[in-house]
């Protein structure tokens, strides 16, 4: 039995290649502008660079996954999309619902 199977393009790899390039030198410069202060307060030279490590770690596999989601399928879920950015962007002129951080209500708070 022949399953029907749709080919799947190579990545570009030139666009690969540059989005690492910009991490990796993103990178040195984080390390390189925050090694200080990072030693003065918690004293490691390279935590602000572990932070920006795991932030990177946590955002690969979501990354993957939107790489592997064929982007035709959002297509019917465009109105949906729009009505809850629309909706969030409301939200968050209401009272308890936004938080008002640097006298802007513009936030959602998501944590403690």
């Amino acid at each position: 039995m022949a399953r029907d199977r749709r080919e799947r393009a190579a990545p570009d790899w030139g666009l690969v290649i540059g989005v690492g390039a910009l991490v990796g030198i993103g990178l040195v410069m984080i390390f390189s502008a925050s090694s200080v202060s990072g030693y003065a307060e918690h004293r490691d030279t390279a935590y602000f660079l572990k932070r920006q490590l795991m932030w990177l770690a946590l955002s690969l596999p979501p990354a993957l996954l939107a790489y592997r989601i064929d982007y035709r399928l959002l297509k019917r879920w465009t109105p949906w999309l729009l009505g809850l950015a629309i909706f969030s962007l409301a939200a968050v002129l209401l009272p308890h619902v936004g938080t008002v951080v640097g006298g802007a209500r513009r936030w959602f708070s998501l944590g403690p």
